[in-house]
């Protein structure tokens, strides 16, 4: 929850990044079940030309965003960075309290001989045993996130074929109430995330997720395709809407956030290059194996298996491994994983106190 001094913001809103990604596949899958009645080409040139309008838009207005004050730091413009972090965290004063704490983190956190201002040296994720540490972490939500068994969403009319539905139509349509279910999901995480912390919603939120899967596993094996038990067969359909519900609560707003927060300043722009890259050979394995799997009897069923196990793995590592990044500022995260044990260190509590210097307010985190 935020809380204001003098009227000026200290906390900062949960992060929301990501969250409406669903408001636009909301938006597809609604209109594929349109013009899937279409004969022709038409069913997907439809489609496709709505998501470069819309593409569109969002590259024209980004020239609009202001631009971020490290950046404009570490380019040596700082009157225009100043300027930028006291209209957006301090109500358009210099000298606010929150404004001051920031403006000496980024003035110790920006390196003006960082790798960041080499483009080919990536060093920086690697030299440090504190910059592996934060490279392992951002590296587990890349694979983590894709692995979990969101990839078999990418296939749901071939788990509802498998589950019982016969129909195309039928198949597009159940997709479009999913869409809704996780965007709900998505919702009530975000709500949660700086409530509940990101390790604790991490781990049960996987473990959620194989929980989920393994009951779709029994129903479609049991009930799936025969008929003989359509409450069974329902019943899959029903968890697979849950699992995308946990699914969704979980990794739709961690997987832009907890990357972000793991890394230091100066490697966050090729940190989150590695990402995107870890998160794409992921999605190679999901796009090209699992049509296989799904696309043959004997597997289909048990391909369940391979995600279930998947998931028990992660709460392991994620239990284990996974440092709190809730409520720190990017200066407090990079101490925290200097520190012996990040992992303790997370969880040791954090205040910030307003203090009086030379007749000035100093907001300071003690």
């Amino acid at each position: 929850m935020a809380r204001t001094f003098d009227g000026i913001k200290l906390i900062s809103e949960p992060n929301r990044y990501n969250t409406f990604y669903y408001s636009s596949s909301i938006l597809c899958t609604g209109l594929t079940i349109a013009t899937g009645r279409i004969d022709g080409t038409a069913s997907w040139r439809i489609p496709l030309t709505i998501q470069i309008a819309l593409a569109t838009i969002l590259a024209v207005f980004a020239f609009v965003l202001p631009e971020s004050p490290r950046w404009l730091l570490a380019v040596g413009q700082k009157a225009e960075a100043l300027e930028i972090l006291a209209k957006y965290h301090g109500n358009g004063n210099h000298n606010a309290p929150l404004v001051q704490l920031e403006w000496k983190e980024y003035e110790h956190g920006v390196k003006l001989d960082a790798s960041d201002k080499r483009w080919w040296d990536y060093s920086e994720l690697f030299n440090t045993r504190n910059a592996r540490y934060q490279t392992f972490r951002m590296l587990l939500m890349g694979f983590f996130g894709q692995w979990s068994g969101n990839g078999l969403g990418y296939f749901l009319t071939i788990l509802f074929g498998n589950a019982g539905v016969e129909t195309q139509n039928k198949r597009l349509t159940l997709n479009f109430i999913n869409m809704i279910v996780s965007a709900v999901g998505t919702l009530i995480g975000t709500s949660l995330m700086d409530k509940v912390g990101r390790q604790t919603m991490w781990f049960w939120g996987t473990l959620g997720c194989s929980g989920m899967l393994t009951i779709v596993t029994g129903c479609t094996a049991k009930w799936g395709k025969s008929g003989a038990n359509p409450a069974g067969a329902n019943a899959a359909i029903a968890f697979i809407f849950l699992f995308g519900f946990v699914y969704s609560l979980t990794y739709t707003p961690l997987q832009a956030l907890y990357p972000a927060e793991c890394l230091d300043y100066n490697t966050h722009a090729k940190g989150m290059a590695l990402y995107v890259f870890a998160v794409s050979c992921a999605s190679f394995v999901n796009t090209y194996a699992s049509p296989i799997a799904l696309g043959r009897d004997y597997l289909a069923g048990k391909y369940y298996i391979v995600y279930i196990a998947w998931d028990l793995f992660e709460c392991t590592v994620i239990w284990f491994c996974a440092v709190e990044t809730k409520g720190r500022t990017l200066g407090e995260l990079n101490e925290m994983f200097e520190d012996p044990n990040p992992m303790k260190a997370s969880t040791r509590k954090h205040k910030v106190a307003i203090v009086k210097k030379g007749g000035r307010k100093e907001l300071i985190t003690v």
